[in-house]
C-alpha cells in the first residue's frame, strides 16, 4: 500500500478541485465480503463457468458526515477472475474496452498479501463494484477481502490553503480512480 496519510498532513483529491484538505484521524480497517455485516456482496453460490453479475461493495462507502476518505486494497480467494469498476459503473482496468484482459485473480492479488498495485482511495460515492467468474469445474461462492486506512479530515483553513498555494507546506495529491476515470470517456 502506498504511504498512509498523516494526521496533519494536507492533502488534495483529483475528484474534489479546489478543495486543500487535512488528515485528523485515522484506523485501519479489514473487510471480508462473506461476515454476517458484510453478506449482501456475494449472497449466491455461482456456477461453474458463470458469473455472479455486477455487485457494488457499498460496505466500502466513505461515510459523508462526518467526512471520509478510505485508502483501501483489493485480496481475492482462488477459483474466480474478479473484474472491478471504480467507481460502480465506470470504467477501470480496461473493463469496458477489454474485459478478457481487465481482470484480477488471486494469483494477482491473493487475500493473504494483497498487490498494492491495485489500491484504491474511495469518497462519497465512489466505491467499486465487482464481477466475479468462476472459472472452477464446480460451483462455488466468490469470496474478497479488502484491507486499509479510514481517514476523518477537515477543510483547510484560509491561511493553511495559501501556504498550500505558495508551496511552503507540501501537499499530497490523490488520483481517484485510476488514469482511466481521467481519459474523458
Amino acid at each position: 500500500m502506498s504511504r498512509p496519510l498523516r494526521i496533519g498532513e494536507f492533502f488534495r483529491v483529483s475528484r474534489k478541485p479546489g478543495r486543500i484538505m487535512v488528515c485528523t484521524k485515522r484506523e485501519k480497517f479489514n473487510y471480508e465480503s462473506d461476515t454476517a455485516a458484510a453478506a449482501t456482496l456475494f449472497t449466491a453460490v455461482v456456477a461453474a463457468a458463470a458469473n455472479s453479475g455486477w455487485r457494488p461493495m457499498e460496505d466500502l462507502e466513505p461515510r459523508t458526515v462526518p467526512e471520509e476518505v478510505i485508502q483501501v486494497v483489493l485480496g481475492f480467494e482462488d477459483g474466480f477472475d474478479y473484474y472491478v469498476k471504480f467507481p460502480a459503473g465506470t470504467n477501470i482496468h480496461g473493463v469496458n474496452k477489454q474485459r478478457e484482459w481487465a481482470y484480477i485473480n488471486a494469483e494477482r492479488s491473493h487475500q493473504l498479501h494483497p498487490n498494492d498495485d491495485y489500491e484504491y482511495w474511495c469518497i462519497e460515492k465512489w466505491y467499486p463494484s465487482i464481477i466475479a467468474v468462476n472459472n472452477t469445474p464446480y460451483a462455488d461462492t466468490p469470496k474478497v477481502f479488502a484491507q486499509g486506512e479510514r481517514y476523518l479530515f477537515r477543510d483547510a483553513t484560509v491561511e493553511e490553503g495559501t501556504l498550500v498555494r505558495a508551496h511552503k507546506v507540501p501537499c499530497r495529491y490523490i488520483l481517484m480512480g485510476g488514469v482511466a476515470s481521467e481519459e474523458g470517456s
